[in-house]
């Protein structure tokens, strides 16, 4: 049996296009250092960082 799915779209390149907006940014760096505070975990801010340097690399380009 067949199921319906929800078309899917890459969530990586839709997020590099959301940090182009730089309230977005500002926003989710935020939400990426609070978590980060609570858990002591610097893996995902290091990731958003980098998120946000390809971004507004991908703006120049």
């Amino acid at each position: 049996m067949r199921r319906n799915t929800m078309p899917t779209r890459d969530y990586h390149s839709y997020l590099i296009k959301r940090l182009g907006d730089p309230e977005y940014t500002v926003m989710y760096l935020k939400a990426a250092l609070a978590e980060t505070l609570a858990d002591g975990d610097w893996s995902s801010f290091l990731q958003a960082l980098k998120n946000v340097v390809e971004a507004k690399s991908s703006e120049l380009s």
